[in-house]
């Protein structure tokens, strides 16, 4: 797992988190991971529909443009 934005747990024990707000923090800290985990899969498609589009013979600049957005 990537530690992009995560906070250290050393970090979250100096905060002395009440249980209602160690809750919101996981909460928070499991919509990070799975937006994270969202969009490296929506990269990867896109890399695929890129890598499709450079092996044919023409390439279709409306398609390239389209799969971009």
């Amino acid at each position: 797992e990537s530690p992009l934005g995560q906070i250290p747990q050393a970090v979250i024990d100096q905060l002395a988190l009440a249980p209602a707000q160690q809750a919101q923090l996981d909460t928070a800290q499991a919509a990070r991971k799975e937006l994270q985990a969202t969009k490296q899969s929506l990269r990867a498609e896109q890399r695929k529909a890129m890598q499709e589009q450079l092996t044919k013979d023409i390439v279709d600049p409306r398609a390239v443009m389209a799969q971009q957005k």
